[in-house]
């Protein structure tokens, strides 16, 4: 109440921005102190909608150092076009992931800095990321990556980088 009006617009704001794991999302963040924030949202990791929720420490403000802990779900769609941007010319299509969803989280620490209500960062950390294949998929599948274990769970590490912005409001 006694605070100006000013310091309370500051308070939410809409950030964007661009995963390794978790695509691009638009989120609503909550700025509830200069060093803590809450955020969440959606988007898109090129195949599926997804959802995400976090929060951004930043015991350091100072020097522009924050870490962060999300975690979301993108639903289930075809992630072939995905790996084969990355695996290239020689990637065969995969039955097992034209109908995917997975779960995530993410640890990262990283770099942000704050101007006249835009902050923009850059984080890079682990994601821990988990699936289950359908027990019908895997019959069907001659050579399974030693990411999927035979009763279809999936589960690996993987690195996590993430570059986006904040805009207050």
């Amino acid at each position: 109440l006694g605070q100006p009006l000013v310091d309370r617009q500051s308070r939410v704001g809409l950030m964007f921005d661009l995963g390794t794991v978790d695509g691009g999302m638009l989120s609503l963040v909550y700025r509830h102190s200069p060093w803590l924030r809450v955020y969440g949202g959606g988007g898109t990791n090129g195949a599926s909608p997804g959802l995400r929720a976090g929060v951004s420490l930043a015991p350091l403000r100072q020097r522009g150092f924050a870490l962060n802990l999300d975690g979301g779900h993108f639903f289930p769609g075809d992630v072939n076009g995905i790996f084969s941007a990355f695996a290239g010319a020689n990637y065969n299509d995969s039955r097992l992931l034209e109908d995917f969803d997975y779960h995530f989280v993410n640890l990262q620490a990283g770099w942000e800095v704050e101007r006249g209500g835009l902050m923009f960062f850059v984080r890079g950390g682990v994601a821990f990321v988990w699936s289950q294949v359908e027990p019908e998929g895997l019959s069907q599948v001659r050579n399974l990556s030693s990411l999927v274990d035979s009763d279809g769970s999936v589960e690996a590490f993987l690195p996590s980088l993430r570059v986006g912005m904040i805009g207050f409001l």
